[in-house]
């Protein structure tokens, strides 16, 4: 082993690679995959990263292909990055970092996840939708990429994050919250509308069912329609 030196996770001789029999001898030493140790995974399916990867418990540790191996599961659609490590004697770690989930995208029927740079990362089942229902449902053409920057917007002013979202073609957003709420954003000066919007929300009674911010300087309120007294006791004597 003298004069062995371990460059980017390969045994190198005299700067080239250990010849089969040094690999083989250093096998017979123990040096064999034993372990295959992921990090940081909570989506991305663990049969997935079994099938990309191949590895096989017993293999000689030397034969596992780290550029492989990086390419194949930077590939898989919910990893962001990828470290993978040889870690001799006997041990594989991938390190994963996984994207971001901002928003559901409701689009001809079919929900779509859409990560933090606006892309699709896979189709929900109908059986899933449960699962994420706690994110703002988005529609709208090119909804999207257009909701990474209008998230970024909501964080920054402190708002609660709107049960659905709609992008209209005039370049502006429409929200609705969980109160069952809906605002009206500006195409421009949205990050001050959102702000104005979260200081309206506790002095708005029960009966607000519309926020219009769309013109500078102006808010609109629009009430619940009620239906007159005398109309619901003629219903009930029906």
């Amino acid at each position: 082993m003298i004069g062995m030196t371990l460059i980017a996770g390969g045994f190198f001789c005299a700067g080239r690679r250990a010849s089969e029999p040094v690999m083989r001898f250093l096998a017979a030493l123990g040096w064999r995959l034993e372990e295959v140790c992921v990090q940081g995974r909570y989506q991305t399916p663990v049969q997935d990263i079994q099938k990309a990867t191949g590895l096989e418990r017993g293999m000689n540790i030397f034969d596992v292909d780290l550029r492989g191996l990086f390419a194949k599961i930077s590939s898989l659609p919910w990893v962001q990055s990828v470290v993978v490590e040889r870690r001799l004697p006997s041990q594989v770690l991938i390190r994963l970092c996984e994207k971001e989930i901002l928003a559901v995208w409701h689009a001809q029927e079919k929900r779509y996840l859409v990560d933090q740079s606006g892309k699709i990362i896979l189709q929900l089942n109908p059986d899933q939708y449960d699962v994420w229902k706690h994110l703002t449902v988005i529609t709208g053409q090119d909804a999207g990429t257009f909701f990474v920057d209008f998230y970024r917007l909501i964080r920054e002013s402190g708002l609660e994050l709107p049960r659905q979202a709609v992008y209209l073609r005039s370049g502006r957003w429409d929200i609705y919250l969980k109160r069952g709420l809906c605002a009206k954003l500006p195409e421009d000066q949205t990050l001050q509308a959102l702000s104005k919007l979260k200081s309206l929300l506790p002095t708005l009674g029960p009966k607000v069912t519309v926020v219009d911010l769309r013109f500078p300087g102006t808010v609109l309120l629009e009430n619940r329609a009620e239906v007159p007294q005398s109309k619901l006791l003629s219903k009930e004597k029906k």
